[in-house]
């Protein structure tokens, strides 16, 4: 009778967090609080590893790092109460900014690019997907350049889009090593390396 009586009462803690995930309002409102903790988070790892002068110091700071897959793994239960809200496309954003390499982070993307052109809070994930092999990307990223509100984002995509694998490279003038001025179209069908650097 006790350990039934257990097993009931552990059941009705677990209920209403389980209910909380179904309904999009609790969903929305547990989204931001979440990307609100791991922001803060990061604000302190950030100050520490700042504030580290030896290398003992920025191995402490490196502890304080948000694990970013670990929120993403609780996000995506959230995502998906209703996977088309402005919240949910909040958090999908940062999972494929952030943890797109995790099994929550490839089941981000395709939410994202299913239903979130327009989401605001997209700039950070779009560098992301420039690097991904998804025949959808390019179709998405037109779709974030006239779609979304955020000019950033617009702006970034319309970047990405004509500087995808497979899109001819924008016309560069530059000077060689011995001064002289060139342009890449004069290197038309010939095998081209650019190596940018730099030094500050």
């Amino acid at each position: 009778m006790s350990r039934m009586l257990l097993w009931a009462g552990g059941l009705l803690l677990f209920l209403p967090a389980a209910w909380g995930q179904d309904d999009p309002k609790i969903a929305a409102k547990e989204i931001k609080s979440i990307l609100a903790e791991y922001v803060k988070a990061n604000q302190e790892f950030t100050a520490a590893l700042k504030a580290a002068t030896t290398v003992e110091e920025r191995k402490e700071a490196f502890t304080k790092r948000p694990n970013a897959a670990k929120f993403a793994a609780r996000l995506m239960p959230l995502v998906n109460a209703d996977a088309k809200s402005a919240a949910a496309g909040e958090a999908l954003a940062f999972v494929v900014a952030n943890a797109s390499f995790t099994g929550e982070g490839k089941a981000a993307v395709g939410l994202l690019l299913e239903h979130h052109a327009k989401c605001p809070a997209l700039t950070p994930a779009l560098d992301r997907l420039a690097n991904m092999n998804d025949p959808r990307i390019a179709k998405f990223l037109e779709r974030v350049a006239k779609e979304n509100p955020n000019a950033a984002a617009k702006e970034a995509a319309a970047a990405i889009g004509r500087l995808m694998v497979g899109k001819v490279i924008p016309d560069i003038t530059a000077e060689d090593t011995d001064g002289k001025s060139f342009k890449i179209s004069d290197y038309r069908g010939k095998v081209v390396l650019l190596d940018f650097w730099g030094h500050w």
